[in-house]
Parts: C-alpha cells; sequence; structure tokens
C-alpha cells in the first residue's frame, strides 16, 4: 500500500511493479479495487503441487495488469519446471519469472549461463540475476545463435529434393520444420537452437548420400574356385577311406 500511495502520488504508477508474495486470493483482492492502474503485477509461486501451481498462475492471470508469474522450487526437478505447469503460461498469456535471489528456492540450480538456458528451454522468459553484464553477455550469445538458424534454413530451403531418396526428403522435411517451429515461437535457449541447426545441417548434406545395396552379380568361375573345390573333394574322400579302415580292423 505504501509504495503505490506514494507511485500515485508522483504519478508514477506506469513505472511501479509489484511482486506478490502472498496467497493469491489476498492479491486479487487487493488488485480488484485497481484495475484502472497502469501497475505492472507480478504474482508469485514457490512450491511443488502441480495443481496448485497451475491454480495459481490462472488467477493472476485473470488480472490484466498482471506481467509474470514468478515460480520457484527447492525441488532440483520440481513441477514449475515441468511442461504441465510451464505451458499453462503460454496458454494464460503471461511470462514466466525465475529469480536466483534466493538460493534455497532456485531448484538448486546455479545462477549461470547453463541454468538460464535451461531455464529458457523449460519456458521462462524473464530472469533475475546477480549477474547481469554476464546475462547481457549470455543474451548476445543466444541473439547471434538465432540469426544462425535463420540463415541456416533460409540456405538450406534453395536446395532441390529432386531425385534424391525419399527417406532423406522426410528427413530433411522435418528438420525444415523443427527449425521453422523453433523460429515462430521466438524464445528459445541456445542449446536447443544449435541441435537444431545441426540436424538441419546434416540433413541437407545427406540428401546427396544413397542408400547401400547389395550388389548382385553371375558365379563366376577361376582357377582358385576350382582348386578350391578340387581341395574339398579329396579331403571328404580320405575321410571315408580312413574311417573305413578303422572300422574294418575293429571288426
Amino acid at each position: 500500500d505504501t509504495a503505490y500511495r506514494q507511485a500515485k502520488e508522483s504519478d508514477a504508477l506506469n513505472l511501479l511493479c509489484l511482486r506478490f508474495h502472498t496467497a493469491e486470493k489476498v492479491a486479487a483482492a487487493w488488485l480488484d479495487g485497481k484495475k484502472d492502474t497502469q501497475v505492472t503485477v507480478i504474482g508469485y509461486y514457490c512450491g511443488n503441487i502441480v495443481f496448485t501451481a497451475i491454480s495459481r498462475i490462472g488467477t493472476y492471470a485473470g488480472n490484466a495488469q498482471t506481467a509474470a508469474v514468478q515460480l520457484q522450487t527447492k525441488n532440483s526437478f520440481g513441477v514449475v519446471l515441468h511442461n504441465t505447469v510451464t505451458k499453462k503460461l503460454e496458454k494464460f498469456g503471461v511470462k514466466g519469472m525465475f529469480s536466483f535471489a534466493d538460493p534455497t528456492v532456485s531448484a538448486g540450480r546455479m545462477d549461470c549461463a547453463q541454468s538460464w538456458d535451461d531455464l529458457i528451454a523449460h519456458g521462462y522468459t524473464v530472469i533475475e540475476t546477480a549477474y547481469p553484464e554476464d546475462f547481457a553477455e549470455y543474451l548476445s550469445a543466444n541473439t547471434g545463435e538465432r540469426q544462425k538458424l535463420v540463415d541456416c534454413v533460409a540456405s538450406a530451403r534453395t536446395v532441390s529434393t529432386q531425385n534424391c531418396p525419399s527417406n532423406r526428403v522426410k528427413e530433411y522435411n522435418k528438420a525444415i520444420a523443427q527449425v521453422k517451429a523453433l523460429i515462430k515461437k521466438g524464445n528459445n535457449s541456445t542449446v536447443e537452437m544449435t541441435q537444431a541447426r545441426v540436424r538441419l545441417d546434416n540433413a541437407v548434406r545427406n540428401l546427396s548420400v544413397t542408400d547401400s545395396k547389395t550388389v548382385k552379380g553371375d558365379f563366376a568361375i577361376t582357377p582358385v574356385r576350382i582348386g578350391a573345390g578340387i581341395f574339398g573333394i579329396c579331403f571328404v574322400v580320405a575321410l571315408q577311406v580312413f574311417f573305413r579302415s578303422r572300422w574294418a580292423k575293429k571288426k
């Protein structure tokens, strides 16, 4: 209330961002009478119960002022990192936020580029970090990889698939579709963009690779084969003579 009042008195409500660390019903009740303001709201949930997390997202998303919902957990494999929950962010039209301010609820992750990339892969688009300069470098590298992906698909689409093996063309079309889906999505981790680009590069190269075929031809009679045949016949005859002579002695 104090922050809201001061911002309102200073005519700076459009610059105010409120982060609620309270029950969603309490937050919703407080916001209900302030729908005409330009306050930016960030909801909050910390836990590991999938239905509660989804409910919290839905409640906050019902308020037009909600820009994001901050989701935290102590569990390294918590539900807030599962598609079951993160997909709801997209469905409800709010951004997912993750903060490294409190290490005890940072899903067992370090505040570093690898973790940022992993969070983006899980659907988070707002990340609070103690290392803004490193984060800026990461974003620059991520943007660079995205441009490589765009250039890669543009180049790949100029390749002719005429007379190429059908299975290779299928692989190529699948790789193209995956890259286009990533580009359309907009927010992608560096790792998933790199993997998609490599798959597409490989698919393009494989277009010129034909499937191996077993070569079938007529049986050729050669001196070596004649000699091997004669040796085999002589060996069988010798064995028969040997066993017959031993059988005769026993009698």
